[in-house]
């Protein structure tokens, strides 16, 4: 059950991927949830039918230069634009049939959006045009490797040069860098998670660091991250902790 927070406006989503819905809370100003104001229901499925007969809203996402939440559904492949003043639905991205999207990140004035494919084990780049969204990119995750449709995580670094995800069945995380006029994706390398199945990662320390959590092999892995080049050069360092799928930095 994936959330996101909006503080200014005081707003909590919660994904919930079995019934495909996402409920809005209202926040106090401590950002204790007062109420549920709403639960959104998508609709719809796609073509794998063992895992898109129905909807399933995988993450939510807050923009922060329009006043909109990003809804991303593996089960129908959409991302669907939803108001934060009213719920109602105000613009949608469709992805090729079958793609199950999952996790998605925005460039700075997100013009673009970079959507992590959980079938298919790839990464499409939508752009914007007024309220359409336009694909302009697909590249596969890892070029050389066989899919193995468990594509995770994905993040961007804070200067918006690279692009990093995670690939379950393959246990990698795979580097991308962004070309800085276009805003379209290369592939630049493929690095072990020092583990089995990274269910996610996270850059921290101000992207100086990336730590993979290696759901299978029950442990975190921590990569020293060239800001330069994007690489990741792992430390050496792991830890035992029980079948992590999720990591924040708090601090």
């Amino acid at each position: 059950m994936p959330s996101t927070k909006h503080e200014q406006l005081g707003l909590l989503a919660s994904s919930q991927y079995s019934s495909g819905s996402i409920d809005m809370f209202k926040l106090d100003e401590t950002g204790i949830p007062l109420k549920k104001l709403t639960t959104i229901q998508l609709e719809g499925s796609s073509i794998n039918k063992g895992r898109q007969e129905s909807a399933h809203a995988h993450q939510a996402v807050f923009l922060e230069s329009r006043p909109l939440l990003a809804s991303v559904d593996l089960g129908s492949d959409k991302v669907r634009f939803f108001s934060t003043e009213n719920f109602d639905l105000e613009e949608t991205i469709n992805l090729p049939a079958g793609s199950g999207p999952r996790h998605m990140v925005f460039n700075q004035d997100e013009s673009l959006a970079y959507i992590l494919c959980e079938l298919t084990e790839e990464l499409v780049v939508a752009k914007r045009d007024h309220l359409d969204w336009k694909i302009v990119q697909q590249i596969k995750l890892l070029p050389n490797s066989e899919t193995g449709e468990a594509a995770a995580a994905i993040k961007m670094s804070k200067d918006s040069r690279f692009i990093y995800t995670s690939s379950r069945a393959q246990s990698k995380i795979s580097l991308f860098e962004v070309e800085p006029t276009t805003g379209l994706v290369a592939f630049k390398n493929g690095f072990d998670s020092q583990g089995d199945f990274p269910r996610d990662f996270e850059l921290v320390a101000d992207g100086e660091w990336l730590i993979t959590a290696n759901q299978r092999s029950n442990n975190l892995a921590s990569f020293k991250v060239n800001k330069e080049t994007g690489e990741l050069n792992f430390s050496g360092h792991t830890i035992d902790i029980g079948a992590p799928v999720c990591i924040s930095e708090v601090l």
